[in-house]
């Protein structure tokens, strides 16, 4: 069977016949490869009917029949009724009756085609698969055996709950995420455990009464150390709708693969749509099919959702395994940064964008700490606005005590000079009063105040030179001169 071919039949299986016309009409596909696809959908609708026919009349014969199967009772439980079938088995629901302890369980048969080696190791590998794992998310064995007729069976945990998918339709957004860190938890505990699914669905993660999520059906389940090309036959148990590419072609599988599925669920609880229904075709000339298939951002089905999650579930849901995330935990670590608003690894964020995500985190001390700054930055600004006025006035006194001499000796010489000059020396007092407050708490202002006021009184009356004869006036200002000098002796002893 080709490639493209295999693809495309993997794809529409599972859909209805609108849909799978609708992807054809989109993707154009080619005559020849929709008529082989078309022809093999047909032959699958018509064995429906005739494979669920012998399903019912096998999981009858196995409740009915005790001395063929001997399944109406295994060891101390009694099966109540098949709980589902497919794969390599049959679950049952089963009840103890040895009257030791009241317990429900869920045991699981290898189906009726046991005569299959590779299923029957298959099988008994899941059962050891389970035994090895011990996380609250995954469901725990609780006994195993065999039947009298060489049967294999394994004794579970019941979970009585619903598809994870159903049960996230009413949750918020914060919730879903939450439940989904839980399932990556435990799948990752597996991973340590160098165990990889391979057929994580959302059928195939319950969530319980009290809220947990149970991860079901190791069943086709691959131990890493595995050697390649075992498995061959089973691979086609797969969910084509969850499977990552590499195992619909047949390739090698790694942790990358359980990594796509649950980027797979992860759109499906976040948009109620598969991705695969959601997808677009993109056109790929060195592809091995006509089309490849382009997701659509979960944003533009539920555009209450964040940006980031598109990044995220992209990251996920790579063609290449090498370019998903390199392990769940991983996958798990972005999507609580994206619940603590911290930046995702997915987003190749930008300073802006880094920044936004700190102050969302850090609002309340980053706003507490732009308050300081915006305090230090007032405080600052009125210092140097007040220190650039203080030299301004320091400036003007310097002029105005260097100029008073200047005018005053010019002025003397002319007849009838006392007015100008007594108008010069009031003008003067009447500047450096003003100036008085600011000089207390300068010492270099004051200085220059002082030699201003000496300069002033040497003008109305000292006598070392003409004068206005104004003594009294002349020795208040000496004083005031004197007060001056003392200020800055009395907090610069070295002046």
């Amino acid at each position: 069977m080709k490639d493209d071919v295999r693809l495309l039949f993997l794809e529409l299986v599972e859909l209805s016949a609108g849909e799978r016309e609708r992807i054809f009409q989109e993707r154009a596909v080619e005559p020849g490869v929709r008529c082989e696809v078309e022809s093999l959908l047909r032959f699958t609708s018509d064995s429906i009917g005739c494979l669920t026919n012998c399903v019912s009349n096998a999981a009858h014969d196995v409740l009915s029949s005790s001395n063929e199967w001997e399944l109406d009772r295994c060891g101390p439980y009694r099966l109540i009724r098949l709980l589902g079938s497919g794969g390599m088995g049959a679950v049952f629901l089963a009840e103890r009756t040895d009257g030791e302890i009241q317990q429900r369980v869920a045991i699981k048969f290898l189906g009726a085609d046991k005569f299959r080696a590779v299923w029957h190791d298959r099988f008994l590998r899941e059962r050891q698969v389970l035994a090895s794992l011990n996380h609250p998310s995954i469901v725990h064995v609780i006994d195993a055996g065999h039947t009298r007729d060489g049967r294999p069976y394994l004794v579970m945990e019941y979970v009585e709950g619903v598809a994870i998918d159903t049960y996230c339709a009413g949750l918020a957004f914060r919730d879903q995420l939450e439940l989904f860190v839980q399932v990556c938890d435990a799948v990752a505990h597996a991973h340590r455990r160098l165990i990889i699914h391979r057929d994580l669905k959302p059928s195939n993660i319950l969530v319980n009464a009290a809220d947990q999520p149970k991860v079901l059906d190791f069943g086709i389940a691959k131990l890493l150390d595995e050697g390649d090309g075992q498995t061959q036959t089973v691979d086609w148990l797969l969910t084509p709708s969850y499977a990552s590419p590499e195992q619909l072609s047949g390739i090698q599988q790694t942790t990358a693969t359980d990594v796509y599925s649950l980027g797979a669920v992860l759109y499906k609880l976040l948009t109620s749509r598969s991705h695969n229904e959601a997808a677009t075709a993109t056109p790929q000339a060195n592809s091995t099919s006509a089309n490849v298939r382009s997701i659509r951002p979960p944003t533009s089905l539920n555009p209450m959702l964040p940006s980031d999650i598109d990044y995220i579930i992209g990251k996920a849901l790579r063609i290449e395994p090498e370019e998903r995330y390199q392990s769940v935990d991983a996958f798990s670590s972005d999507i609580r940064a994206l619940l603590d608003s911290r930046p995702v690894q997915a987003r190749s964020g930008d300073m802006w964008y880094r920044t936004r995500k700190f102050l969302r985190r850090y609002w309340m001390p980053v706003a507490a700490a732009s308050m300081v700054v915006a305090s230090l930055s007032i405080g600052l600004y009125v210092a140097n606005r007040e220190r650039n006025l203080a030299q301004q006035r320091f400036m003007d006194v310097r002029q105005l005590a260097n100029k008073l001499f200047d005018i005053d000796s010019q002025v003397r010489a002319l007849s009838g000079n006392s007015k100008t000059r007594q108008l010069i020396v009031d003008t003067s007092l009447q500047y450096l009063r003003r100036l008085s407050a600011d000089a207390r708490h300068d010492p270099e202002l004051a200085v220059e105040m002082a030699n201003a006021y000496l300069r002033v009184a040497r003008v109305q009356g000292v006598p070392i030179s003409s004068n206005l004869g104004q003594m009294d006036q002349a020795g208040k200002n000496l004083d005031i001169a004197d007060e001056y000098v003392r200020s800055v002796l009395k907090s610069q002893p070295s002046n």
